[in-house]
């Protein structure tokens, strides 16, 4: 911005419209920090208490495993009631700076604990309050003045010392105003996520064990199966299934090596080439000499948390595969789509978390345990139905995923002109 610009001064935050203040959070809110209850004490159920584990990304988490109980609510307690509206950071933690929410009745009746904040203000417009709040500006801020120890950690003080730009009231409403707008279409789309992810469960869960349209079935080791399904040994079906290269090679430029790729590349069910190292094309030959890895393979993580995830790949390239990584090639009595379906089942997934070995506390899924799976293959036909069933399901959520990140890039510049005064709105 240019420095000549009218209606504009420049201060300690840059260039912000003349009727702008610029302040601190701790002269604009009301700061409370929560109670440290005693673990001893928590109930399976009554009033929730509102802890860091709650807190995530924009929301809050009420699942059964991370939520705690207090018995009721007394006088004591009283200053700690949470109410519609507030805002709430977590302190603690590896996503201190990214760990806020705005309560929203749902959020109703809970506790404060210790180790969260609790935002109010009666000067301020709570949605654009909130807007500062879930910008990059405080999240640059909080990863420069937390503690960096086992667990990080951001003061009170810190965010009391929090500077902020600040319009007029009515501008600051018509700001949150636009920007919860995009909010609520985010969310809307995360509620469809959800509930088309449910639906693909549910689907896998039926096409998987009882196909489409049978009416006969049979029992088996692993229950009960379409007469014409056979159950086999994971290995009767592929053509190659084998690890990746043990040894960590020596990685070269872009412009002269050959991608390798490693577990990261293989997530929610897809081959994901956001990110890979390179290796010498002496090397990858070398690597690929007995089985070559092509376009329609599947990629299956063995090593890491994130084991036990498979993707096909769709696209023809050349690359290897690092030793985190097993390369697996379908017979032709088999789809590769199904058998990745069937690889990302529950019920393989199962299977894998129970054969895992935790070595050095590293979960690490043996090639030859894989090899050893019994499962269920419908005749080649099926499996194709099924694979395009559970595909145009995978479609559909991927385009959803397109859509939310498309609102998540509007949102982030509409901050990032809004919140600086850079674009000004009507009052």
């Amino acid at each position: 911005m240019r420095a000549d610009r009218a209606g504009y001064k420049k201060n300690k935050l840059g260039w912000i419209p003349d009727e702008w203040d610029v302040v601190e959070l701790g002269d604009v809110i009301e700061f409370l920090t929560g109670l440290p209850f005693s673990s001893e004490k928590f109930k399976d159920n009554g009033i929730r208490l509102l802890r860091c584990a709650n807190i995530k990304r924009g929301n809050t988490d009420w699942s059964e495993n991370i939520t705690q109980h207090w018995e009721k609510l007394t006088p004591e307690l009283k200053q700690y009631e949470m109410l519609s509206g507030d805002i709430v950071i977590a302190m603690d933690g590896s996503l201190v700076g990214r760990s806020f929410a705005r309560l929203t009745e749902k959020d109703i009746p809970s506790l404060l604990v210790q180790r969260v904040a609790r935002v109010r203000s009666s000067s301020v417009d709570m949605g654009y309050l909130k807007e500062t709040i879930c910008s990059t500006y405080f999240t640059r801020y909080c990863d420069a003045v937390k503690t960096v120890t086992a667990i990080p950690h951001i003061s009170p003080k810190d965010i009391r010392s929090y500077t902020i730009p600040l319009p007029p009231l009515a501008e600051q409403q018509k700001i949150a105003d636009i920007l919860c707008a995009v909010d609520e279409k985010i969310e809307a789309i995360d509620a469809e996520i959800a509930e088309t992810e449910q639906l693909k469960k549910g689907l896998m869960q039926k096409l998987l064990t009882e196909g489409i349209g049978h009416t006969e079935f049979k029992d088996t080791k692993l229950g009960s199966i379409p007469v014409d399904w056979e159950v086999k040994k994971f290995k009767d079906e592929t053509a190659i299934l084998t690890c990746g290269v043990a040894a960590t090679p020596k990685y070269v430029e872009e412009d002269i090596g050959i991608p390798f790729l490693s577990a990261q590349n293989v997530r929610n069910g897809k081959v994901v080439l956001d990110k890979y190292k390179f290796i010498t094309k002496e090397l990858h030959q070398e690597l690929t000499k007995n089985h070559k890895p092509v376009k329609g393979d599947i990629l299956y993580s063995r090593v890491g948390a994130k084991f036990g995830e498979a993707g096909v790949v769709e696209h023809d390239f050349e690359f290897s595969v690092y030793v985190s990584l097993t390369h697996i090639r379908v017979k032709e009595s088999s789809d590769p789509y199904f058998i990745k379906s069937l690889l990302n089942s529950n019920f393989v997934k199962r299977m894998a978390y129970n054969s895992v070995y935790q070595g050095a506390g590293v979960p690490n899924l043996n090639v030859k345990v894989v090899r050893e799976f019994k499962l269920a293959f419908p005749p080649l036909p099926e499996q194709k139905k099924i694979a395009a069933i559970l595909t145009s399901v995978d479609d559909k959520i991927e385009i959803l995923q397109q859509k939310r990140a498309e609102n998540e890039t509007l949102k982030k510049g509409l901050m990032q002109k809004l919140l600086t005064g850079e674009m000004r709105v009507r009052v």
